[in-house]
């Protein structure tokens, strides 16, 4: 005799808790955030001279309009161009080192009590929030208004950092939730 299929025949009891998925995606997200903030510190050190001369650009405020008022606000020391690069490479790279430990601390506690969980989200936490500090700091405002990087048509990142910092806020609001038993 040939059974036909009916729903009854799955066995659903098998498939994880809902609980075990929003665990899961917060620990999976928060991973992905760290290999984009360590993927774009090794692009910053291996492809330095290109990404230094975008900021270089910024910094020395020569792809904006010759006649604006504000050119007195242009940095034109190389060697403080090196400074800031160094330090936009070193936030990067301790963001993304920071979510990492975040991602480990959630992996070790992915099926253990909500209360264990949710301390368990403290790197994550920090890395989202230094992630997001870095996007407004470097690049929303230092960039953006102090060196008026919106100005320019040649180097203008105003667009990426503006997507960078909704991203990890909106994941930093789900992130930080006590997930439902």
């Amino acid at each position: 005799m040939i059974k036909t299929f009916s729903p009854s025949m799955l066995h659903f009891t098998k498939i994880p808790s809902l609980l075990f998925w929003i665990r899961l995606s917060k620990m999976i997200i928060l991973l992905f955030f760290s290999f984009y903030f360590l993927l774009i510190a090794l692009n910053n050190i291996l492809d330095y001279q290109a990404n230094f001369q975008f900021v270089q650009h910024i910094l020395l405020m020569d792809s904006i309009d010759k006649v604006s008022p504000l050119h007195s606000r242009a940095w034109k020391s190389p060697n403080f161009h090196g400074f800031v690069y160094t330090l936009l490479i070193g936030w990067e790279a301790i963001c993304g080192l920071v979510l990492f430990l975040g991602t480990a601390a959630l992996f070790k506690n992915l099926f253990r009590s909500k209360e264990e969980f949710q301390q368990a989200k403290r790197w994550g936490s920090i890395g989202l929030f230094l992630g997001l500090c870095g996007w407004l700091f470097f690049f929303i405002l230092g960039g953006g208004e102090w060196f008026q990087m919106w100005r320019s048509t040649s180097f203008n990142a105003l667009p990426q950092a503006f997507r960078m910092a909704i991203l990890i806020l909106l994941f930093l609001s789900f992130f930080i939730q006590t997930e439902p038993e």
